[in-house]
């Protein structure tokens, strides 16, 4: 139980879902599911990509801040079947791994 918010809580910050990510770290992001999930859940519930509030050219309004580069909620239908597809083999893989591990297990015994 120790080792669960090790692998959780850079899963929810690298899913760019409570705060977005300088560009520098949107790469590490591509490497978790958790990231590929909430661009799912983005592009169809059409949620509107974050902005930097800390570079509005008018102060109060949100509308005149930059977008995130790093986030990607196109509506599109390839854009969402392309990030299903990514669920998708990152779900093999991940089935795929725990098949081996457990073959392994099985022929120890």
């Amino acid at each position: 139980m120790s080792v669960v918010p090790l692998v959780l809580v850079p899963q929810l910050l690298l899913a760019l879902a409570l705060v977005s990510l300088p560009a520098g770290l949107a790469p590490l992001s591509y490497l978790t599911s958790a990231r590929w999930a909430m661009e799912a859940f983005g592009s169809l519930a059409h949620l509107q990509p974050p902005r930097d509030f800390a570079a509005c050219t008018i102060p109060g309004n949100p509308l005149s801040c930059p977008v995130y580069p790093t986030v990607d909620y196109d509506p599109s239908t390839a854009h969402v079947f392309e990030v299903w597809g990514v669920l998708l083999a990152y779900t093999a893989l991940c089935v795929g791994f725990a098949a081996v591990v457990l073959a392994r297990r099985d022929r120890e015994r």
